[in-house]
């Protein structure tokens, strides 16, 4: 991993662990505002859960490759044990971690398709603590 990438990744952690009530709020309401319908819920049509939008849109505002995304949620096998990936896999539910991991990866294409991150990046970093 890049050091540059690997700041950011620390700064993030450090932001979604010490993020007040109302700068989540905020964050998810502009995140849901953004986004098509279809994209707020999972294939099967189960609603993601504010804490799996706010890990995903968070995460992808600071990510450009689909690989290092999937390492900063630590979406693979014995991923490294964060408040993100607790976060990501509160909404998993009886899914196997395959099909979890392709509705994570749905979810942030239409993160990417609406060119949301710039402005979700930039609104988090106005509503911090």
């Amino acid at each position: 991993m890049k050091p540059e990438l690997f700041e950011k990744l620390e700064k993030l952690k450090r932001d979604f662990h010490f993020m007040d009530f109302a700068a989540k709020a905020k964050f998810i309401t502009e995140l849901k505002a953004r986004l098509p319908v279809e994209a707020l819920s999972t294939t099967t049509g189960r609603a993601f859960s504010e804490d799996v939008l706010l890990a995903v849109g968070m995460t992808s505002a600071v990510t450009s490759r689909q690989d290092d995304f999937e390492r900063a949620l630590g979406l693979y096998g014995a991923g490294y044990r964060s408040r993100l990936r607790e976060a990501v896999l509160s909404g998993k539910l009886e899914m196997s971690n395959n099909e979890w991991r392709h509705e994570i990866r749905r979810l942030r294409h239409f993160l990417r398709a609406s060119e949301t991150d710039d402005a979700m990046e930039a609104s988090w970093q106005e509503s911090k603590f």
